[in-house]
This record gives C-alpha cells, sequence and structure tokens, in this order.
C-alpha cells in the first residue's frame, strides 16, 4: 500500500509538472485528473490507503496552489475496482464473498466510483449471470449496508485513523525519495521502483 501510494503520488506529479510546463494551469490538470485503484483483500488496510490517497493528493495539489492560480478545491476523484489477483480459480463463488468485502472497503474509504469484477472474470468472460451478481453488490452496499448515508463512515475510528496516518507518513517519505531522484521517469530508469 505504501508502495502503491507513493508511486501513484509520483506519477500524478509528473503528469502534473508536465502539462503544466505545457502551458495549462496546475487547475486545468487538477480538476480532470483522477486515480484508479485496485482494492485488494486486506480489509483495513485498503479503507485507510483510499484515506490516505486523499490526503495525500490534497497535500501536493496544495503546492501548486502556493506557486500559482488555486487549484480548485483540492479533491481528486477516486475509481476503486475490486483486485481479481487474489480471486480463486478453483471454487469460484468465494469470489463473491472477497468482491463484497473489496467493494465495502472501497466505499467506506471514499471512493468516488467503485467497479465490482465478476467473481467468474479470471476464468472466463462474464456471463449474464455473473454481471448481474457484480453489480447487485453495488446495490447490496447501497440499499442494505446504506453506506451511502454516512458521510465518512471510517472516521473517528482510532484503528483506521492511526493505519491511515501511518500511511500517509510511509508513503510520504517515500515519494520525497522519489522525487530526489528527480521524479518517476528519473527513478524508474535507475531501476528503483522495479
Amino acid at each position: 500500500a505504501v508502495q502503491e501510494l507513493a508511486f501513484t503520488l509520483a506519477s500524478a506529479v509528473t503528469y502534473m509538472d508536465k502539462l503544466t510546463d505545457l502551458g495549462l494551469t496546475a487547475e486545468e490538470v487538477s480538476v480532470k485528473l483522477y486515480f484508479s485503484v485496485s482494492v485488494g483483500t486486506n480489509y483495513f488496510m485498503e479503507i485507510a490507503k483510499l484515506r490516505a490517497l486523499r490526503y495525500l493528493w490534497n497535500l501536493v495539489n496544495g503546492q501548486w496552489s502556493m506557486v500559482g492560480p488555486a487549484t480548485g478545491n483540492g479533491q481528486c476523484f477516486i475509481h476503486a475496482q475490486t483486485s481479481t489477483f487474489y480471486n480463486a480459480g478453483i471454487g469460484v463463488d468465494s469470489n463473491m464473498l472477497r468482491a463484497t468485502s473489496e467493494a465495502m472497503s472501497a466505499v467506506i474509504g471514499g471512493c468516488d466510483a467503485l467497479t465490482v469484477h465478476s467473481y467468474d472474470a479470471t476464468l472466463k468472460n462474464p456471463d449474464d449471470f455473473s454481471e448481474r451478481i457484480a453489480r447487485n453488490i453495488s446495490t447490496l452496499l447501497k440499499e442494505e449496508a446504506h453506506l451511502d448515508k454516512a458521510v465518512d463512515p471510517a472516521a473517528g475510528s482510532y484503528y483506521l485513523e492511526h493505519l491511515t496516518l501511518q500511511l500517509i507518513d510511509s508513503a510520504w517519505e517515500l515519494f520525497l525519495k522519489v522525487e530526489e531522484k528527480g521524479g518517476l521517469m528519473d527513478a524508474f530508469e535507475e531501476n528503483f521502483i522495479q
């Protein structure tokens, strides 16, 4: 999660740098930028990861406001998708529970958009039934768990707040190392990221 956050942030900074160098304003770039992340099976870590991403981007985005015109509201758009990496190849029905847990982490973590992959996506092209089940997971979280009613369901949880802060600190430290190497592309060419 730390590496994913740091390298995602470094990637966003690279895009901001390149596009502002081409003449676009930071605000024009910032409002069009969105983050697409995969949500794995580590329930609390994934919640904290999305919360940390939003905080870190607001921190970085604020730096452009200091050197130029304000960059809008500084909010980032986060698209989360359930991971197929952890899906079982045998007994694929267990992937329905896995996808539900991953989707719940994403919603509680504060994603703006959610894609739930079908439970049999690793084996074949999804059929109508498996796609329907994937769509129903979002409906279940909204209509049965009422997760759309709470502004920040994770707020105030000591464990999640602490975990989020740990991710922020560690990812920020790694992000700064990447920036010290000249940014994402230079760090990649030095084999630091690999």
